[in-house]
């Protein structure tokens, strides 16, 4: 109840939260799906060329947005096992890929409004989380 009353009015940084939720899934030895969502992770910060992103940046729009982002081919700065940025170019997603990608940006979705919004109790730390995925169900 404490975090609850003290975080209720910040804003949710879903790169946060997706860290903390792959982190998660590690300990959980779920490697694949762990992998998956790290590179939704880093196709968002690709998109939004920065590292915080609040959750209230991922509405309809930008989903459109994305979606076209994610077609195209587009230049990836990674870090490599040496500490040292390696840039590579990433061909656009096909129909099946960008369907996979968007699923599992959805999954993430869901589990951060599981997180921070509780239906049963009427907390809802940002309404926005409850109806931006609707679009792609």
């Amino acid at each position: 109840m404490r975090d609850y009353l003290r975080d209720k009015d910040g804003d949710i940084d879903f790169v946060k939260f997706c860290s903390g939720h792959i982190e998660q899934l590690r300990l959980e030895k779920r490697d694949g799906t762990a992998n998956n969502h790290r590179a939704i992770k880093n196709s968002l910060i690709d998109y939004f060329k920065k590292e915080k992103i609040s959750i209230n940046e991922i509405h309809s729009n930008m989903l459109v947005s994305y979606v076209r982002y994610l077609k195209h081919s587009r230049e990836m700065i990674r870090v490599n096992q040496l500490g040292k940025n390696v840039t590579t170019i990433e061909q656009g997603l096909s129909d099946s890929g960008l369907h996979n990608h968007m699923g599992d940006l959805r999954t993430l979705f869901n589990e951060a409004r599981r997180h921070y919004n509780n239906d049963d109790l009427g907390i809802l730390r940002n309404p926005c989380i409850k109806t931006t995925f609707i679009l792609l169900q």
